[in-house]
């Protein structure tokens, strides 16, 4: 009889062991997707603090000059700002002075003169004050100046909603974009929430 039980709970304990290891890889790579995919969205949440922390970094140290602002780099060094902040901020400055330099002046109408424009790339081939291409994007923040350039081609230059889909679309994948691309992306954030846009 000892026998009979000891062959049954072999047997038994084998096809334990055998449903264990048939269905523990699935479980196994379930459990580490799971995990994966818990480590994307707090990487993603951590990349978008990032571009929270960049934008208010810059705002925190920006000085209106006339009808212009710009990122005041001693005050921010002063402050211990980080240096991707200060990075995020001198974007935002060399930007300002290219849109300076390619802005028209407007005649007696309010209507915009007609001008020779500089194009300025500031990013990609795409991202710049009177920089539209050609060539396909970079990376993901030149994808979305190329979107942002296309809707001012169909709504006209300075629309608000262009301006807003753009801040929007920012805030919605800078968890694919890299450090230095997310500084960037910060300045033209900023750029786009302190400038002057069209509502009409």
């Amino acid at each position: 009889m000892k026998g009979l039980v000891r062959a049954v709970l072999t047997v038994a304990l084998t096809m334990l062991l055998s449903l264990t290891l048939i269905h523990a890889p699935g479980a196994a790579a379930a459990s580490a997707s799971a995990g994966k995919d818990a480590t994307s969205a707090s990487l993603q949440k951590k990349q978008k603090t990032d571009l929270d922390s960049l934008t208010a970094g810059i705002s925190r140290h920006l000085v209106k000059e006339g009808e212009q602002y710009r990122f005041d780099v001693h005050s921010a060094r002063a402050a211990d700002e980080s240096a991707l902040v200060i990075q995020a901020g001198q974007n935002f400055n060399a930007m300002a002075r290219d849109a300076a330099r390619t802005t028209p002046p407007v005649g007696s109408d309010g209507e915009p003169m007609a001008t020779t424009q500089l194009s300025i790339p500031v990013w990609g081939n795409w991202c710049g004050p009177g920089h539209s291409g050609p060539g396909a994007p970079i990376d993901t923040l030149d994808t979305l100046c190329m979107r942002h350039d296309k809707c001012y081609a169909a709504r006209g230059y300075f629309d608000c909603a262009c301006d807003a889909q753009l801040k929007a679309e920012i805030d919605r994948y800078a968890s694919r974009m890299g450090t230095r691309e997310r500084a960037m992306a910060a300045a033209v954030k900023m750029a786009f929430s302190v400038g002057i846009c069209n509502p009409f």
